[in-house]
């Protein structure tokens, strides 16, 4: 699969802004995984951002936005830095800061 069909397809499974995911009755909690081509185009955007800005918090900036796994429990990627990240955590009022070594690509 060339980079092209990838994003192509990244962009097809990507849901608009406000739609709510998309539910398939196989899939625990009815929610449907990830698909394998979004996944993968993520962690090569992952590990090019990584290798481009030369520091391991870089791998989180292509994630800016999207939800993420924390030690507390996933939320919404806010924003990256150096000394940890900022993250809204789903059902909280106020973000927390945690170390980015701590936050993972959130694969349901």
């Amino acid at each position: 699969m060339t980079y092209l069909e990838i994003a192509l397809d990244v962009m097809a499974n990507r849901p608009l802004r406000g739609e709510p995911p998309k539910r398939n009755s196989e899939s625990p909690g009815g929610v449907t995984s990830m698909p394998e081509a979004r996944r993968h185009y993520l962690l090569n955007r992952m590990t090019e951002s990584e290798r481009q800005f030369g520091q391991r918090h870089a791998r989180l900036f292509p994630l800016i936005g999207m939800r993420v796994w924390t030690p507390q429990g996933p939320g919404k990627l806010l924003s990256v830095f150096a000394t940890g990240c900022e993250v809204h955590p789903d059902g909280s009022g106020k973000s927390i800061r945690v170390r980015s070594e701590e936050v993972q690509l959130l694969i349901h």
